[in-house]
């Protein structure tokens, strides 16, 4: 991450940058088209189809009010997702203008909640808009770290073998039937049979059923889940990572 201060003098928006804010009914073509440009030759971002841009701001806590876009002949040339930082920004080539004109708005805001102090992601673009602007930037220390879930059945398949043990070596190790787990993105089932278990797409009527958001997935995974099914403390212990044995090192 990078920290920068708001500037004391915040240049014009250009005129013929008309910012408003976005309608995702409307903008979501034009948004992935310029997401999927602007990261087409970075490493680690995520492929996003029309699901993933739709239940993220569920999960992310992005106000609408404050997801502002520029469009230049009838299409998204720029946006940006602001709060107290910039959570995330993106722009078409040779429309560095539209994204400049992004952050003077946005940096208005800051000025107008009181905000002196704020971060944007330390990318290549991050740093030559911001000196194009006159705005200096610094490197921050972030102690903290996102994970996203990005093959939830992939990560329940390869836990099999660390969930049959724990269920074998718990009073439920006779337990039989089927335990749904779904959340904002995915939607899996596990079935247990005979101390087997099994990963599946999901079926009706299942013997316990989890309706999650991404962070208690998260918490599940993590061993920071707390629940009132015996069974899935057993599965997903508290202060116990899921690991299965070739990790265990």
């Amino acid at each position: 991450m990078m920290s920068f201060s708001v500037p004391d003098k915040i240049e014009s928006v250009d005129d013929s940058m008309q910012i408003e804010r976005c309608d995702f009914e409307r903008d979501l073509p034009n948004l992935i088209a310029v997401y999927d440009q602007f990261n087409a030759i970075r490493i680690g971002t995520m492929v996003r189809d029309e699901t993933y841009w739709q239940v993220q701001p569920e999960w992310r806590g992005q106000d609408p009010d404050l997801f502002w876009i520029v469009k230049q002949e009838g299409k998204i040339a720029a946006y940006l997702k602001g709060g107290g930082s910039i959570r995330e920004f993106g722009y078409l080539p040779d429309c560095e203008r539209s994204m400049i004109s992004l952050l003077v708005h946005f940096f208005k805001y800051l000025k107008l909640e009181g905000i002196e102090n704020s971060s944007v992601d330390d990318i290549h673009e991050s740093r030559q808009i911001f000196g194009e602007i006159g705005c200096e930037v610094s490197e921050s220390c972030n102690n903290s770290a996102m994970f996203r879930i990005t093959n939830f059945a992939s990560i329940l398949q390869k836990a099999t073998l660390i969930l049959e043990d724990r269920l074998r070596n718990s009073n439920y190790s006779d337990w039989q039937g089927t335990i749904r787990i779904r959340y904002e993105l995915d939607d899996q089932m596990l079935i247990i049979e005979n101390g087997i278990i099994q990963v599946s797409a999901p079926i009706t009527n299942p013997t316990i059923d989890l309706d999650l958001t991404q962070i208690e997935v998260l918490q599940l995974i993590f061993g920071d889940f707390n629940t009132d099914y015996d069974l899935i403390s057993i599965l997903f212990p508290l202060d116990e990572l899921l690991l299965w044995d070739p990790d265990n090192f």
